[in-house]
């Protein structure tokens, strides 16, 4: 169902940004089908890998020619000294 909704290549990653004191978020980016609407994909964050709330926020989205959207979500919070481990997974749910 995953690779339906999100194609076979998910690709995790970081993103720094900010304007005067920049930060490093956690990111994962995958290519959204777009002809797969009856799926939800949602993309949740956790830093003990037990708790998977879904909150990060989507930084970007670009349409491709083959159909799908390049989809790139991140973390709410920066990686930080108190708080290195942040992990991100897709959950992929039939409508």
């Amino acid at each position: 169902l995953v690779e339906y909704a999100a194609g076979d290549q998910i690709t995790p990653g970081q993103l720094t940004s900010g304007a005067n004191t920049f930060s490093t978020f956690s990111t994962i980016s995958f290519n959204q089908n777009l002809a797969a609407d009856d799926v939800t994909i949602i993309v949740e964050a956790s830093t003990d890998l037990i708790n998977w709330p879904p909150s990060p926020l989507q930084s970007s989205l670009s349409y491709q020619a083959n159909g799908t959207n390049l989809a790139t979500w991140r973390t709410l919070l920066p990686i930080t000294n108190s708080s290195p481990q942040q992990f991100l997974r897709l959950r992929v749910i039939a409508n």
